[in-house]
């Protein structure tokens, strides 16, 4: 990564919400793979939204009003028939064209949950959903070099992207 951008610097140790809203140039690292001390599957899910249905957006979901992040719905992934035969690879990033016409996706990378690492930046990243896949995880699209998959799971400690969709 280049440029005037400043990572967030590593703070050892799970944390709180609050810790996490107070201190947004912070990163937290942890070996369990949840970065939040009060866990909770559906901060992002909304309020009564369970594994396969969003709730109403709650405040701790980071997107503007009127969008949300991604999430699963009436049992339906969001990338539902997404795949790389239908997009190409350049400049450290995807594009999709027709049927589906998603545009560029940079490939960003991601953090490491127990160091704070940048790993893959240029080849390969998770873009992460706001549905729960597992006690500390969420669905998420993985993206590398001749490889898509929208079903993966990786736990919510890693520094994962979101897009934001329109609610």
């Amino acid at each position: 990564p280049g440029g005037n951008y400043t990572f967030p610097t590593p703070v050892a140790g799970t944390q709180s919400m609050n810790y996490a809203i107070q201190n947004p140039t912070k990163f937290i690292t942890t070996e369990s793979g949840d970065w939040c001390s009060t866990s909770n599957s559906f901060w992002w899910m909304g309020i009564g939204g369970n594994t396969t249905t969003p709730g109403p957006k709650t405040i701790y979901d980071p997107c503007p009003s009127g969008w949300r992040i991604a999430a699963w719905k009436n049992a339906g992934n969001p990338w539902a028939g997404l795949t790389y035969t239908n997009g190409t690879y350049a400049n450290s990033g995807y594009t999709w064209t027709t049927p589906y016409n998603f545009g560029f996706w940079p490939v960003h990378g991601y953090r490491n949950s127990s160091n704070g690492n940048i790993l893959g930046y240029g080849t390969l990243t998770y873009i992460s959903t706001a549905t729960p896949m597992s006690v500390n995880g969420f669905y998420c699209m993985f993206f590398m070099n001749g490889d898509v998959s929208p079903f993966q799971n990786i736990p919510r400690g890693y520094g994962l992207i979101s897009r934001c969709v329109r609610e």
